[in-house]
């Protein structure tokens, strides 16, 4: 008897129809839909670059964001040039002296509105984010243009008139604003440095904290002049005496004193000198200068009137005019102007320090009578600073009138000045410096943090150049209402000019580091995408043929079945009959 087993023949039924099924959906997909369970390893290593794939792509999305914000950028950058060279056309017609004051009026009307659409630059956004100020605020920009335009260079000429000292041209050093440091402390401060060999110095930074200044920072609003004038006495000591030993022979010793005494004596600090008092007595005030710098109130104080009496020893001495012809009448000028004088003589530090000084024109010849003639260790300091100490300055400070609206400063009215109330210690009136050529040599230091973009999935950034938004600045001093402020204006918008000509600069600078970045990602993209598609994508010639072959097995298998079906019945009858 045969035995007919027709199940070999439905297990490749059931085997081939799965396949048939697998090949028509690899088909209709394009892609390997059985590769997880043909060769898990590939799939696996395609679904993690698949995910790859689809972070870059994200990514991609934000840096063609950023192109569109930097041609966005560089439009207005376009727009506010052209309204500054209109600017620059209406303050130039100003300047014409044959104008009269109803013409400068029309001018000034258009431009006071050039000024506000130019200003609302600033506020511009794309995405409801500002196209401008990814860096600097609006507030140290405002301190930057007061400072650029008119406090240093105003600074620098009163100091020239006090103390005869003038910048080096050749000495550049950084003009830094601090956006984010602590509030408290130091202000602002000065660097310099010197050499060893021969105590030479040299400016290297000028630096302002801006949480410690109150707002507005326009000249005329704001009393930070006071302090730019301190700071800008002790840069330009810096360039103009041996400021490494200011003593003369002696570097090492600490004479903080002299250079903080003569940078609060250019503003004046009666009310500062006035409180240290009554918190400290005269007696312990005056013990200051020589008991070593505390960076406190009191010792600034003390620093202040020793340097006053030192002025009020100066002019009351006989001594001769000094090398650069100022008379004693002129009080610590006589002192500042030689040391200068000696600097640039090449006297070297010993010759040209204050035991020097005191030693030269304030010997017993001329009245005052401290150290002996032949010292160079600091003797005619220490018979100086007992000499503040004691009866002798004591009295002094006694008839000091540190109550009055005067603020004690070398230009003021005890000094044949006006009254100089903290407001005045600076002229804000723009003819000031009119005509004044300034010789400071600085470097605007950005401190922003730059705009990074995440390129890659590994981390790798790229630094962009911050675009600060920028402000016009104050019309109050920058208007068109007379000829000499239209030449001032015309200055200022020549410089706006070159600062919009800066940031299009960074701003196309930024343009080509994207768009390198966008071309490097999407060149990553496509050599991701076409490496998992050389193993994920189908191959339409496989899968056909794979579909034809399990047709034709399906077919073998159910011909099989049935024939086997039919001799199943047939010998089924036969034994039956």
């Amino acid at each position: 008897m045969i035995n007919f087993d027709t199940r070999g023949s439905l297990l490749g039924l059931k085997t081939n129809s799965a396949a048939k099924d697998q090949a028509i959906t690899n088909l209709a997909s394009g892609r390997r839909e059985d590769l997880s369970r043909k060769d898990p390893g590939t799939f696996s290593m395609n679904f993690k670059m698949n995910g790859q794939v689809s972070f870059e792509k994200k990514l991609l999305h934000g840096i063609q964001s950023q192109l569109s914000l930097n041609q966005i950028q560089d439009g207005k950058l376009q727009e506010m040039t052209a309204i500054l060279q209109r600017m620059n056309e209406l303050a130039s017609k100003s300047t014409d002296m044959t104008k009269v004051s109803a013409d400068r009026a029309n001018y000034n009307f258009e431009f006071l509105n050039l000024v506000q659409e130019f200003d609302e630059y600033k506020n511009s956004t794309f995405n409801g984010n500002k196209v401008f100020g990814s860096g600097a605020t609006e507030e140290s920009l405002e301190f930057l243009d007061s400072l650029t335009s008119h406090w240093l260079p105003a600074t620098e000429k009163l100091i020239g008139e006090e103390y005869g000292w003038t910048a080096d041209s050749n000495d550049s050093w950084d003009l830094v604003i601090e956006e984010a440091g602590p509030q408290g402390g130091s202000a602002a401060f000065v660097q310099s440095s010197w050499s060893l060999a021969d105590y030479a110095s040299e400016a290297t930074k000028m630096s302002f904290d801006m949480p410690d200044f109150t707002p507005p920072h326009t000249v005329g609003d704001s009393t930070a002049d006071t302090v730019v004038a301190h700071e800008m006495v002790h840069l330009l000591q810096a360039q103009n005496t041996y400021m490494g030993d200011q003593a003369g022979g002696d570097p090492s010793r600490d004479m903080t004193w002299l250079a903080e005494g003569l940078a609060e004596f250019i503003r004046g600090a009666d009310s500062r000198a006035k409180s240290s008092i009554d918190s400290l007595g005269i007696p312990a005030l005056l013990a200051k200068p020589s008991s070593g710098w505390g960076s406190g109130s009191d010792d600034y104080a003390g620093a202040y009137l020793a340097v006053k009496y030192l002025d009020d020893k100066i002019r009351n001495s006989n001594a001769a005019n000094n090398s650069s012809g100022i008379s004693v009448t002129e009080g610590i000028k006589h002192l500042t102007t030689w040391m200068k004088a000696q600097r640039d003589a090449g006297a070297g530090a010993e010759k040209s320090g204050l035991n020097q000084y005191i030693e030269t024109f304030l010997n017993a010849d001329y009245g005052y009578g401290i150290g002996s003639s032949t010292d160079t260790t600091g003797q005619a300091i220490d018979d100086f600073l007992n000499d503040f100490e004691t009866s002798n300055g004591q009295t002094y400070v006694n008839g000091l009138n540190l109550t009055d609206d005067d603020t004690g400063s070398v230009a003021g009215s005890e000094y044949s000045g006006p009254i100089i109330k903290s407001s005045d210690v600076v002229d804000d009136d723009p003819s000031y410096i009119g005509g004044y050529t300034s010789q400071l040599t600085y470097v605007e230091e950005d401190n922003d943090d730059p705009v990074n973009i995440l390129v890659s999935a590994e981390g790798v950034e790229t630094a962009l150049n911050s675009i600060p938004s920028i402000s016009f600045g104050d019309t109050n001093t920058y208007n068109l209402t007379t000829a000499q402020s239209a030449t001032l204006t015309m200055k200022h918008i020549d410089s706006l000019l070159e600062s919009v000509t800066t940031v299009r600069a960074s701003v196309g600078s930024n343009f080509s580091v994207t768009q390198n970045t966008y071309d490097s990602l999407r060149n990553k993209i496509t050599t991701l995408e076409l490496a998992t598609s050389r193993t994920s994508d189908v191959s339409i010639q496989e899968e056909t043929l794979k579909l034809a072959k399990s047709n034709i097995l399906l077919s073998m298998n159910l011909s099989m079945i049935v024939q086997a079906n039919q001799i199943t019945a047939d010998a089924t009858l036969s034994l039956l009959g």
